[in-house]
């Protein structure tokens, strides 16, 4: 599974982590990650720009149902 994130910076950031959880439908927490869990390394974001950081992962088996990610 991949998972994209596009950030947009604001202001100069220095060791920054990105990170994502998914949610079931009552709002518990099943699984996520972030770039410090990938050895992304020390990220530093420059003012006004863009920036995507790409997640690979294996999705865990879940039931049918509604899922929330943030």
């Amino acid at each position: 599974m991949f998972l994209k994130i596009k950030v947009f910076s604001f202001d100069d950031l220095n060791d920054l982590i990105v990170g994502f959880i998914v949610y079931d439908h009552i709002g518990n927490a099943i699984f996520g990650s972030n770039t410090n869990v990938h050895e992304y390394g020390n990220i530093k974001f420059k003012k006004e720009r863009e920036y995507i950081i790409n997640f690979q992962f294996v999705m865990p088996h879940m039931k049918n149902g509604d899922f929330s990610i943030s």
